[in-house]
């Protein structure tokens, strides 16, 4: 008998191989043998491969008994309603999506007292709870998670409505540090606020104002910088994340959303107003209070935007038309995120409890 051609290639060789394959395809073969697993498991293959991956969607589904999460590809040619879902679960808990970063979700419960907070990877279905939060849900409160941009650090920060703040760093097994530091940040945001993530630095706005605060989690230390300038009466005005870019979007009227980037982050944080889109009637009725998030804008200025009850529509550029997509499972309250698969296991942060689901 011949001896596996495979077996005999070199390692480079075979990562190559593995790279042209899909994510389910790669998932399969780290179970088919010790030294496929350690190699498909090595920090270069990972963010080699990871780098060549599109954004995704991930879809966490309210359903009983357990909530569903499934993963989608967005492709430029999107069609998500004939799209099989990359790959998905059921989650124990009742859960929803708070945030991403580098390919991990974090989901949030609050069904006690005491919230608590999972690092999830959908891709290697590992989870990680982060024990003994340091505070209760209280309105005023901001949360987020990101990636320091030198050290690499996944951290996970909780403001406590500006007299100081907590940090969770991966890895450390359940420690965390309180940092009696004032901030920009009060109790006048009224709501748990989750900071939205872009070169290293979480990012908030209060209600009604144009002032964004930002947190850089390398440094832990606070800056403030101006918002866009104000359209008219806007309203319902809403800090997001757009590829990679900082995002504010905004409603300068009932019939029409403005929606602008900071292109240029690290030399000029200066705003651009980069769609402005027309609000359909028939769509969102012409009510002040439609919740609208845009989640991806493609190359051809289409964007995919999440609204009330969670319902998700395609906006197309060309045609000015709104379509509703369907994701399997019609359900309402849904929440979600864009974020780039990966394979990094959360094994490698040391000291720290992980579950496989």
């Amino acid at each position: 008998m011949k001896p596996y051609l495979l077996t005999n290639l070199p390692s480079e060789i075979i990562a190559i191989i593995f790279s042209k394959l899909s994510i389910p395809t790669i998932a399969i073969s780290k179970c088919v043998c010790r030294s496929w697993l350690d190699l498909l498991e090595d920090d270069y293959f990972i963010n080699s491969y990871t780098s060549k991956l599109s954004p995704a969607l991930a879809v966490m589904l309210p359903l009983s008994p357990k909530y569903r999460c499934k993963f989608f590809e967005l492709e430029d040619d999107l069609d998500l309603d004939r799209h099989s879902p990359l790959t998905g679960f059921d989650f124990l808990y009742r859960s929803r999506i708070e945030a991403s970063a580098n390919g991990l979700l974090i989901l949030g419960n609050y069904e006690k007292r005491r919230q608590a907070f999972y690092v999830c990877n959908p891709i290697t279905r590992e989870t990680i709870l982060l024990h003994s939060v340091p505070v209760p849900v209280l309105e005023g409160f901001s949360y987020g998670f990101g990636k320091s941009r030198i050290s690499g650090q996944f951290k996970f920060v909780i403001i406590d409505g500006g007299f100081g703040y907590y940090v969770y760093t991966l890895g450390t097994g359940g420690s965390w540090r309180c940092v009696a530091q004032r901030s920009p940040i009060s109790h006048a945001y009224r709501r748990v606020s989750f900071g939205k993530l872009v070169n290293g630095n979480l990012h908030w706005v209060a209600p009604n104002s144009r002032f964004i605060t930002s947190f850089d989690l390398e440094t832990e230390c606070f800056s403030t910088f101006s918002g866009p300038p104000r359209q008219g009466n806007s309203f319902h005005s809403r800090l997001l994340t757009l590829g990679d870019c900082l995002c504010f979007c905004e409603r300068s009227s009932v019939h029409e959303m403005v929606i602008w980037l900071v292109k240029d982050y690290e030399i000029d944080k200066s705003w651009t107003k980069e769609f402005v889109i027309p609000l359909d009637f028939v769509v969102f009725g012409g009510v002040e209070f439609a919740y609208i998030q845009p989640l991806k804008a493609f190359a051809n200025g289409d964007i995919l935007m999440l609204c009330d009850y969670g319902m998700i529509f395609y906006y197309s550029n060309s045609t000015k038309a709104y379509r509703k997509i369907s994701l399997l499972d019609e359900c309402k309250y849904l929440t979600c995120a864009i974020l780039t698969p990966t394979f990094l296991s959360l094994k490698s942060f040391a000291m720290e409890k992980v579950e496989s689901f």
